[in-house]
């Protein structure tokens, strides 16, 4: 028997990509969505759980509630492939010692490399610095 996997937004996008890709390979599912009637496209079996999971709170407007309004705003315009990360995520999951930081998508590396980079210059601009105040 396969992995237990908790799937949140499975109704649609990379959520409901990952849990086709999740079933496909012979896994368990735990999908949820705000509304469970949206879950309907998935394949009912004894290996899916279909939840409605609606963690909409007003007291977090002013702080998650602005991260939600980004994503829904941004929302398919992500140039990577939802099903490619769907298999990309359940090859790490086979993994014995997945990576601690994986970046996927081109867009994402190349971030990552800009920010390293900067890291690094501001790393030798103070070296000199940060090593003075070690003891002895």
């Amino acid at each position: 028997m396969g992995k237990v996997w908790l799937v949140t937004g499975a109704s649609r996008g990379m959520g409901a990509q990952i849990a086709s890709a999740v079933l496909q390979a012979g896994h368990r599912l735990v999908a949820t969505a705000r509304r469970k009637e949206s879950l309907a496209n998935l394949q009912h079996s004894e290996d899916v759980l279909s939840l409605g999971l609606d963690v909409t709170i007003d007291d977090y407007q002013s702080t998650v509630g602005k991260t939600r309004a980004f994503a829904d705003e941004h929302n398919h315009q992500q140039p990577g492939d939802p099903a490619k990360l769907a298999k990309a995520l359940l090859e790490l999951a086979t993994l014995p010692d997945p990576p601690v930081r994986l970046q996927l998508g081109s867009d994402a590396v190349k971030r990552i490399e800009e920010k390293n980079a900067f890291v690094n210059r501001e790393s030798q601009r103070w070296f000199s610095l940060s090593k003075s105040t070690d003891m002895g």
